[in-house]
């Protein structure tokens, strides 16, 4: 309800509908948002990149290039080294680093990857996403964490974040217990 209507009897309400007020605020989110090739600077403007941000699913592309290169569906093109961000600002894609660096801004129940290079393998691309950007399960972000999902070709596969290692075995101790 619109702050100017707060406390009005439900009889004055009803009569405003009936003339076609609107009563309450209306928030608009996207159930799917499609980047294309785009640059990372555009999710940097939150004015520009709001209703993408906080899009049900957000498929982004994400080249990949150089030593790695690998969504929101993001096109992430490059992985990898630092030295191809620039590269990918000049081509007009994302790196996987800054995406990375930038997770926190997204509030999307579900990520979408794609637009990857065709010199890497699938589980090499995969491997490196998972590493990426799913945090340990320790992370003070955990709960943060939404469905990633990568397409590549064909194929497509949901990230999912790798057991955590088990816990060392207990020491049995030298002393004598007393009965």
């Amino acid at each position: 309800l619109k702050g100017e209507f707060v406390g009005l009897p439900g009889r004055e309400l009803g009569a405003l509908r009936k003339q076609n007020v609107v009563l309450e605020d209306i928030t608009w989110v996207p159930s799917v948002a499609y980047t294309g090739d785009t640059c990372i600077e555009f999710f940097d403007q939150h004015d520009r990149c709001a209703d993408f941000l906080r899009a049900a699913v957000l498929v982004t592309e994400v080249p990949i290039s150089g030593d790695l290169a690998l969504t929101v569906c993001a096109k992430c093109t490059f992985l990898g080294d630092t030295s191809a961000e620039s590269k990918a600002d000049e081509t007009g894609h994302l790196h996987l680093n800054q995406l990375a660096r930038r997770m926190h801004r997204f509030v999307n129940s579900s990520l979408v990857l794609t637009h990857f290079s065709a010199r890497y393998s699938f589980q090499y691309i995969q491997d490196t996403l998972t590493r990426q950007l799913l945090p340990p399960p320790h992370d003070a972000n955990d709960e943060a964490v939404r469905r990633i999902f990568m397409a590549y070709g064909d194929r497509w596969a949901a990230l999912t974040r790798p057991p955590s290692p088990p816990a060392p075995p207990a020491v049995a101790s030298d002393k004598p217990t007393q009965s």
